[in-house]
């Protein structure tokens, strides 16, 4: 499901969340101005500038298809192992609920390799 017809919205994949995670976030997405879609078949997928899905499998399936688009490992609840271990696998960043449109808005604009920089830092 695509949400905007501007096709220069920044747009997003969810992959392999659970059901009310993903309405969470599709709701943020979406008031950030993101077409949003779900799953990587999705109309969306090709033209995706963020893929926002779960450690475990769903990650490393979103790598493999595709390995040049930034991941955003999403969970439940904040947890710093977790958020360590990811960016660790490659992620571009981490987020957990509850989740905000400054907060979407910034995923989006933040240049990659200073996200990685200031995690490196913390």
């Amino acid at each position: 499901m695509v949400n905007s017809s501007n096709v220069l919205a920044p747009r997003a994949i969810l992959l392999g969340l659970e059901p009310d995670v993903e309405t969470e976030l599709a709701a943020s997405l979406r008031s950030a101005s993101f077409a949003v879609s779900h799953g990587a078949g999705s109309p969306v997928a090709r033209g995706c500038g963020l893929i926002f899905c779960p450690r475990g499998a769903a990650f490393a399936e979103a790598k493999a298809a595709f390995p040049y688009l930034p991941v955003v490992v999403v969970s439940r609840l904040p947890d710093t192992g977790e958020w360590l271990e990811a960016l660790e696998l490659g992620a571009r960043d981490y987020i957990a609920a509850p989740f905000e449109t400054v907060q979407m808005r910034w995923l989006w604009e933040a240049p990659n390799d200073s996200v990685r920089t200031a995690a490196a830092a913390a």
